[in-house]
This record gives structure tokens, C-alpha cells and sequence, in this order.
């Protein structure tokens, strides 16, 4: 609420409305978005804050992160071991390694080999795939990792999800799952990002 309050202000300063007009062309009272700028309660609900967002400029994004204790599921394990057990012991690896310090987000797996940083995301079933592109991009650029791998689980509804988003998916993640495990299998950091069905 504290950074949703000063950018808030910020905006509407940069944008040159005083709070009474922000208030009037949002239905809401000039005191309203004044407490709303000072990050006081009552806070505003989702639709209200989406509302003045927009009215100085702003798109309010809302997004989930899974919590440090949560559980995975077995298919979710079973795919991650298939991976790491093609690795050899010289390919560094860490478990939930978070994106950066302090982030609630992180790797499935994060590969260490030599200098070069692999954050492996693994999807037993794919639901949104440019979602998950556009998140894992986010990941890549917040968590200064080399490279990314999609790791896939081998069904039916993951091989069609992936041949219908081809022409998207090979401009992000050009490796198939050939070119990824055989540099993985070896030691060596994939060329480019990839994707691995397993």
C-alpha cells in the first residue's frame, strides 16, 4: 500500500490533476484519494485503486507468487528429477532458488555451470503459455540468469499447447528439447533459452 500510495502521488503530480479532479472523475471524495495517497486506512479495493490508477496514468498489475511453504505435487517432482538426473554432478543445481534476494518469486531449479546462471521453470501442465513467457521474461531480466529453460512434462495436452504457440515460442525459447539436454547432459550451459519435454 505504501508504494501503491506514492506512485500514486507521483503520477498525479506529473500529470498535473490536483486530487479534487482525480476524486471527481473517479466518484470518490477528494479526502478519499488523499488518504489513498498517504497510504492510510481503509484501503481502497481492487477496483477502486485500478480506477484512480488509471485516471493519473497508471496500469495496476496484481500478481500471485507461491509461498515459501508450499507443497509441490508429485508430477511437478517427478518431472524436475527426470531433468536433474540426466545432469552430471558438475552442473551445479539449487532447489526454489529464489530470483533475487528478498523476491517471493523463484527458480523450480537454478543451474550453476561454470559462470553461466540456467533458471529452469518446469510445467507438468500448461495452461497460458504467453502468460508464462511473459512472466518468465519478467523472471529472466529481474533475476539476471544467462538463460531459461521451459521444462515440459511429455502428455498430450503440453505437445499440442506448444505446436499451437510455435511461432511465439521459438522466438523466446529457440533450443528444443534435443539441443538442451545434450548440452546439459555434457556439462555445458544451453547456447540460447529452451525448451525440454520430458
Amino acid at each position: 500500500m505504501r508504494q501503491f500510495a506514492e506512485e500514486l502521488r507521483h503520477a498525479r503530480l506529473a500529470a498535473g490533476l490536483s486530487q479534487a479532479r482525480v476524486a471527481a472523475a473517479a466518484g470518490l471524495s477528494q479526502r478519499t484519494v488523499s488518504r489513498y495517497e498517504a497510504g492510510a486506512p481503509p484501503y481502497p479495493n481492487v477496483l477502486q485503486a485500478a480506477r484512480v490508477a488509471r485516471i493519473v496514468g497508471l496500469d495496476l498489475w496484481i500478481q500471485c507468487f507461491p509461498a515459501a511453504t508450499r507443497l509441490r505435487d508429485a508430477a511437478h517432482i517427478a518431472l524436475i528429477r527426470r531433468m536433474l538426473m540426466r545432469l552430471p554432478r558438475i552442473v551445479g543445481r539449487r532447489l526454489e532458488a529464489p530470483v533475487r534476494p528478498g523476491d517471493q518469486r523463484a527458480w523450480d531449479v537454478l543451474l550453476m555451470i561454470g559462470g553461466v546462471h540456467v533458471g529452469v521453470i518446469a510445467e507438468t501442465r500448461i495452461r497460458d503459455l504467453q502468460a508464462l513467457l511473459r512472466r518468465e521474461q519478467r523472471k529472466q531480466l529481474d533475476g539476471n540468469v544467462d538463460y531459461l529453460v521451459l521444462l515440459v512434462a511429455d502428455t498430450k495436452n503440453n505437445r499440442r499447447a506448444l505446436d499451437e504457440a510455435r511461432p511465439v515460442l521459438t522466438e523466446a525459447f529457440p533450443l528444443g528439447t534435443r539441443a538442451v539436454m545434450a548440452a546439459l547432459s555434457r556439462g555445458v550451459a544451453p547456447s540460447a533459452n529452451g525448451v525440454a519435454v520430458l
